[in-house]
């Protein structure tokens, strides 16, 4: 079970999302394609995983899905059995007592989104702020910190960028304007962006009720 969630069910629910990201937004796509074109001038080939690290608007994209669309929702709790926990406010105007034996914890996605971190737009999805500001990376708490984050953190990175390279260097996407669409393309299918909106925690993301999950129709006219 571990090895399935942790390691497949995480991964997929972020490439879900930035899938349906990349998708929804034809902005995204375009600056994403002209990166990956520099990068990997022949579609047919394997992505090269270290070009991949080093494509700027590639690794925003997926950090800016890790952020909000975190893969793990479930709080980790943390307990100190033996002594009390003194909490110091932030502004300084004074403390709080956490009595030992008290079960704590907090989710990523509520930190992910934290506005004193990520600004007043930390709802919004925008991957040029990693660009703006590349010191938001070590705030992302999506893997979690510390003797306790993610061991499979580093594949889950190559996993997620060599799957987005690759499917986004072959296809394009659909524009029902234009005529010839100059190779294959993928577009939605009866699906919106509150199909990948976080409506519960099971462990993973659970989508809103009713949601039929994100469906995409690939064309090869």
């Amino acid at each position: 079970m571990v090895i399935t969630i942790a390691g497949a069910d995480t991964t997929a629910s972020v490439l879900t999302a930035l899938i349906c990201r990349v998708l929804h937004d034809r902005p995204i796509f375009d600056r994403l394609r002209r990166e990956l074109d520099s990068a990997m001038p022949d579609p047919t080939q394997p992505p090269d995983p270290i070009k991949l690290d080093a494509l700027p608007y590639l690794n925003a994209l997926i950090e800016e899905c890790l952020r909000l669309y975190a893969s793990a929702t479930h709080r980790q709790d943390r307990v100190a059995p033996d002594e009390d926990l003194i909490f110091q406010y932030a502004d300084g105007s004074g403390t709080a007592v956490i009595p030992r034996g008290t079960s704590v914890g907090m989710t990523a996605r509520m930190l992910n989104r934290h506005s004193a971190w990520f600004g007043d737009d930390a709802d919004e999805f925008r991957p040029e702020r990693y660009l703006e500001n590349p010191a938001l990376l070590r705030r992302s708490l999506t893997f979690s910190k510390g003797g306790r984050q993610c061991i499979g953190m580093n594949l889950a990175y190559q996993e997620l960028q060599t799957f987005t390279a690759g499917l986004f260097r072959r296809y394009g996407v659909y524009d029902p304007q234009v005529e010839e669409q100059g190779g294959p393309t993928l577009e939605l299918f009866e699906t919106t962006l509150d199909d990948v909106r976080i409506h519960a925690d099971y462990v993973t993301p659970g989508a809103p009720p009713g949601s039929r999950g994100v469906r995409v129709r690939a064309r090869w006219e």
